[in-house]
């Protein structure tokens, strides 16, 4: 179903959104950022790390910010760099225009992962696993621990993802359950 949405919602949000030139980016020139888990935001180390790293990045990044991650900012006195555009938290569509446009996006969050290859929109993963290794083997997501210096490296690496493969389905998940449904109540 998640795939279902963002394919049925995805040029919605490509023709509705303005989100994108609102913040003067265009596409493929910004990455898109979401760190939000105890893991990383929990850790001064950690934080600082991962925002120091997007501080040496070669473009802006965008970072809708989660309070979690607000909040131990402030705790830690940890002040972004002027390439950081943090800005509030955004509804479904523009955060879909976000990562449809980004170079890549970097993230701790599971179902950003999935999105982003749903997009194809190469992903670095700031976590030590994930739960969807499929991302992983089809080279389209590449973990890596909150090290600023790897963090870099990985950003700016070329990925050779395989965005052919569809390892979730077709995007008709919805279709189905209606015909499940409807020649269920049928009998």
């Amino acid at each position: 179903m998640m795939y279902d949405s963002v394919l049925n919602n995805l040029e919605r949000a490509r023709h509705s959104s303005d989100i994108v030139e609102r913040l003067g980016l265009s596409d493929n020139a910004y990455y898109l950022a979401t760190i939000h888990r105890p893991a990383n935001t929990d850790s001064r180390v950690n934080l600082s790390n991962i925002f120091n790293a997007f501080g040496e990045l070669d473009l802006p990044v965008v970072m809708p910010l989660h309070p979690r991650t607000k909040k131990y900012l402030k705790q830690y006195g940890i002040n972004p760099s002027t390439n950081i555009k943090i800005i509030d938290p955004v509804g479904y569509l523009d955060m879909l225009r976000l990562l449809s446009g980004a170079r890549k996006l970097i993230t701790d969050s599971g179902g950003m992962q999935k999105e982003a290859f749903f997009t194809q929109t190469p992903c670095v993963t700031v976590r030590d696993s994930t739960e969807w290794v499929e991302t992983v083997e089809l080279q389209a997501n590449v973990l890596v621990k909150p090290i600023a210096d790897d963090i870099v490296s990985i950003v700016h690496r070329q990925l050779q993802a395989d965005f052919s493969k569809s390892p979730y389905g077709d995007g008709k998940a919805a279709e189905k359950i209606v015909q499940e449904v409807l020649r269920y109540l049928d009998t």
